[in-house]
């Protein structure tokens, strides 16, 4: 497995954590705003630690989910 894809997997995994109990099927585009929050305030991440995670997510509610909600201008620069 490559390593991007091994990032994206763990990144899907804590936002599920972070979103329960609700499912990440449910997930809004707040969520996924707040994300990076959580783990800049709760796990110390760094900013590109942020932003690769935001990447993750919007690809995985993208493409794997076929979610849309507000996606299309969340942006890690925009945060």
């Amino acid at each position: 497995m490559w390593r991007t894809e091994t990032t994206y997997r763990e990144s899907a995994a804590k936002f599920a954590a972070f979103v329960r109990p609700r499912s990440p099927y449910r997930a809004t585009a707040a969520d996924v705003a707040a994300f990076p929050t959580e783990l800049a305030v709760k796990r110390r991440a760094s900013p590109p630690t942020q932003m690769h995670a935001l990447n993750a997510l919007v690809f995985f509610l993208q493409e794997l989910i076929q979610s849309e909600q507000g996606l299309a201008g969340l942006h890690p620069w925009t945060l």
